[in-house]
This record gives C-alpha cells, structure tokens and sequence, in this order.
C-alpha cells in the first residue's frame, strides 16, 4: 500500500467495518452520479463483475476485491489520490472486528447493527416496554432470553448474553452520547423476580445519575399511546458528512433505512417524545420510588 493509502488509513481510526463498507458504496455511487450518463451496468462492466454485484458494493452490502475496484476506479475517471483513499477504505472495510466472532449467536442484521453503533457518536433509542440492551444487566438480560418463545438455544444463552455487555462499552467512549427513551412497564415487569428486577432498577439509577454520556426518560403510564410501542427504534448518527444518519427498525425482522424522509420522520417522532416522556430527573425519581416500594 502507498503512503497516501496509510495516511487514509490512519484517518479512519474509530471507523468500523461495517461503516467503512456503507461509506465506500457511498463514495463510489457518487462518483457514478457525478457522471450522468455512467450506469451500474457500465461500472460493473467495467470492473468485471455482475450488475447485481455491482449493486451491493454500492449499498455496503459486498465488498469489491482490490482487482475489481482498481478497475472500476478508470472508468469513474478517479485521480490518484481518491483511489488511494478508496483503497484504505476497502482495507479497513475488510477488517475483522470482535463481534464477527458471535455469528454463531448474532444474526447478520444485529451485527452489522452494531458495527454501526460502535462507530456512532449519538443513540437516539426508543426502548418501548423492554430496558434498552445498551443498559441490561446480564441476569436481566438472561431472564429475557429464557422467556417462552424466545429463539435462543439454551446452549447459546451465555454467548449471547456475553455478546449484549460487550455492547455497552461504547458507553465509555467519551465522544458517544446514548438517548434512551422506554416505558415505564419496562422498569415495573417482574422480569426474572424481584432480586432481579431490583439490581436492574439501581443499575439504571447508577447509569442515569454518573454517565454524562447517558439519557434515560421514562414515558410514563399517564402519558399517551407512541409509535414506538409498536415499533422500537433506533436513530443512529455519525460524525463524518459522508456517514448519514440511519434507523433501525428493532422488529422480527430487523431493517435499516437511511433514506433522509424516514429519517426525519423518525427524529420527529423522537424529539416529540422527549417532550412527552418524563424528564431525566423525574425519571430518576421514579425509579428511586419504584426501589423503593419493591425494598
């Protein structure tokens, strides 16, 4: 690799896998737009691989090999100095990361949405009736995944478990803010008895009153119906101008969508619901009251 290549390189520290592969689509479909008469088709042609290959590289979803993108870099008329940074990205795109080794446990949507997460620098999180996995403690988090119904082999229930915490380190980074908004049902279920839910709730005291990098409010039950009752949700939102914000859909079948409509249309919802719901501090209240009733 070049010089140029490195010094690119050295500028993606902090930028995972995952959001190296989205930016790389990116970049190159710009490069495609920018030409107007240049389709996928002749890009693809062009760096000797199918249209629909073509496709992915360009959503994130495949990764070109060094030989096929050199080759499409000629036709989409980049300099030097781009390709080099093209080049960088792929590397680093290519990287393995430590929650690669949890696919036996992890679908491929949850992991390459927390290879988003861990390159965030904001979590806007609407948690409807559960604790946000960001903020579970693991005999909470165990209780959830021994529920009836839930699609866990009991073989993988500590894998899986160990795979959540290792989650909450972004919660140490000191450029990350979480926004957590969940009902108060989340905060009064018997989850796993009463031991258990008490050490959930004076974890969450202990994350809301000493995390500068945490907001928690609580909808309470007096306040009205939301869409994310129905619909957990996640905003997620990076530093770099290329990296535009994403949403995650916390559903059956866990989706993403970036397009800048949906996107608004969820901030909004979020930004009224910070309205709606409890403050930081009545909800820091509520939970002191609530330890307090189950002591």
């Amino acid at each position: 690799m070049s010089r140029s290549a490195d010094k690119d390189l050295d500028a993606l520290e902090g930028v995972s896998a995952t959001l190296a592969a989205r930016r790389l689509g990116v970049v190159l479909r710009n490069m495609r737009q920018r030409l107007k008469t240049l389709r996928v088709l002749d890009v693809a042609k062009a760096a000797g691989v199918s249209q629909p290959t073509w496709s992915q590289v360009e959503t994130g979803v495949a990764i070109p090999t060094e030989e096929h993108l050199i080759a499409a870099t000629r036709v989409l008329e980049a300099d030097e100095e781009t390709v080099a940074a093209l080049l960088a990205l792929r590397q680093r795109a290519k990287r393995v990361e430590w929650w690669h080794d949890f696919d036996d446990v992890g679908s491929q949507s949850y992991l390459k949405f927390i290879g988003y997460e861990a390159s965030a620098v904001k979590l806007r999180l609407c948690a409807s009736g559960w604790v946000p996995g960001l903020l579970q403690t693991p005999e909470w988090a165990r209780a959830i995944m021994l529920m009836p119904g839930v699609p866990i082999r009991p073989e993988n229930v500590d894998r899986t478990i160990e795979l959540r915490i290792r989650r909450q380190a972004v919660l140490d980074k000191p450029a990350f803010h979480l926004h957590a908004i969940c009902g108060e049902e989340a905060l009064r279920y018997q989850v796993g008895g009463r031991d258990v839910q008490l050490a959930q709730l004076r974890h969450l005291l202990a994350i809301a009153t000493e995390k500068n990098q945490v907001t928690l409010q609580v909808t309470p039950f007096s306040g009205s119906l939301h869409l994310g009752h129905s619909t957990p949700y996640t905003l997620t939102d990076f530093v770099h101008p290329l990296d535009t914000s994403i949403v995650h859909f916390d559903n059956a079948v866990s989706t993403f969508n970036d397009t800048p409509a949906e996107v608004r249309l969820w901030a909004y919802v979020f930004d009224h619901l910070t309205q709606t719901a409890l403050s930081a501090n009545d909800t820091v209240g509520l939970i002191e009251s609530i330890i307090r009733e189950l002591s």
